[in-house]
């Protein structure tokens, strides 16, 4: 591909990006340029909006270290472990649709699972 498509590519990607993402990017920019203090407002921004995504909670983390703010970093690396366990898990719920041959039967599946606080929004979308 030459340089041109790739950079149309680039930016019809970023064009799609939601917001959240968008800053998670810019924080990411200014990280990679050791401007730390502004990075972590724009990754508090992206936590602000969409505060599900451990990548954000680990990449904060990774800029409290640089800033030396260790305690801070640990919380966000917990952070980031507790959803991604979460997100794995759900994973595993929502897997088990390829082991049926009809939504019914998945659908107990999922209704054994909605009442469990970390899945209960995102079963409810699925039933």
């Amino acid at each position: 591909m030459n340089k041109i498509c790739k950079l149309i590519m680039e930016y019809l990607s970023k064009l799609k990006m939601d917001k959240d993402e968008k800053y998670n990017e810019k924080a990411l920019e200014l990280f990679n340029a050791k401007k730390y203090e502004k990075a972590l407002k724009y990754f508090n921004k992206a936590i602000c909006i969409k505060n599900d995504k451990a990548d954000y909670y680990r990449n904060r983390g990774y800029c409290y270290y640089e800033m030396k703010q260790f305690e801070l970093g640990d919380k966000d690396f917990d952070e980031a472990s507790m959803i991604a366990e979460i997100e794995n898990a759900f994973n595993s719920i929502t897997d088990r649709f390829f082991c049926y041959d009809d939504y019914e039967k998945y659908k107990q599946i999922l209704i054994r699972y909605k009442n469990d606080p970390r899945f209960a929004k995102r079963i409810q979308d699925l039933l």
